[in-house]
Formats: C-alpha cells, sequence, structure tokens
C-alpha cells in the first residue's frame, strides 16, 4: 500500500502544475467538445428521426385513404342513384340490342331490299 502512495506521489510531483487560467480553458474546451459530440448526435437522429415519421405519416396516410375510398365507392355504387343509372343503362342496352336484331332479322329475309348504298359527289 506504501509503495502506491508513494507512486501516487511521485506522479503529482512531477506533474505539470496548471493555474486556474490554464485549468479552466481546458475545462471549457473538453466542454466545448462534448457539447459539439452531443450537437452532432442529435443532428443524426433528427435526420433519421423526420425522415423515419415522414415515412410513417405517408404510408398511415395511404392507408387511411384507401379505406376511406373503399368505403365511399362501396356506399356509392350501394346507392339508389347509382343503381337507377345503371338499370336505365341496361335498359337502353337492352333495347338497342333488341332493335339491332329486328333490323337484322328483316335484312335476312327473302325478297327484302339489301342495304342501301350511298354515294356522294364531293
Amino acid at each position: 500500500m506504501d509503495s502506491i502512495e508513494a507512486a501516487a506521489g511521485a506522479v503529482l510531483r512531477n506533474a505539470p502544475q496548471f493555474s486556474s487560467v490554464e485549468t479552466a480553458t481546458i475545462v471549457m474546451t473538453a466542454a466545448t467538445i462534448v457539447l459539439g459530440a452531443v450537437a452532432l448526435l442529435i443532428a443524426v437522429v433528427a435526420l433519421f428521426g423526420a425522415t423515419y415519421v415522414t415515412r410513417k405519416a405517408a404510408r398511415q396516410a395511404e392507408m387511411v385513404a384507401e379505406k376511406a375510398l373503399g368505403s365511399a365507392v362501396r356506399a356509392y355504387l350501394d346507392g339508389p342513384e347509382f343503381q337507377a343509372r345503371m338499370a336505365a343503362l341496361i335498359d337502353r342496352g337492352i333495347a338497342g340490342v333488341a332493335s339491332a336484331n329486328v333490323v337484322a332479322a328483316e335484312e335476312q329475309r327473302p325478297g327484302a331490299p339489301g342495304p342501301q348504298e350511298t354515294t356522294s359527289d364531293d
């Protein structure tokens, strides 16, 4: 134990002695380096954090929009306005097909005049 105390005493006797101004300068420099490292760490965390938050928010917005759009489309398709429109279009389509079939059947009848050819003087 005495040898440790003797070695410590020898180190302290041979250590350079700093004035209070020099000690304050060393402490302030060390504090500046530590604060710079902390600021750099905060900047890196902020950069990656902002990127993560942006991606997460975009993903969440897409999910919410997809759900809202799906329910809005379902509500529209099941609604009376769309059903009435579809019924009218179907009725009109069936009527058009029926009239086309009548015209085609008349053209195929024996002795019926063929399709009229038109000429233009242009």
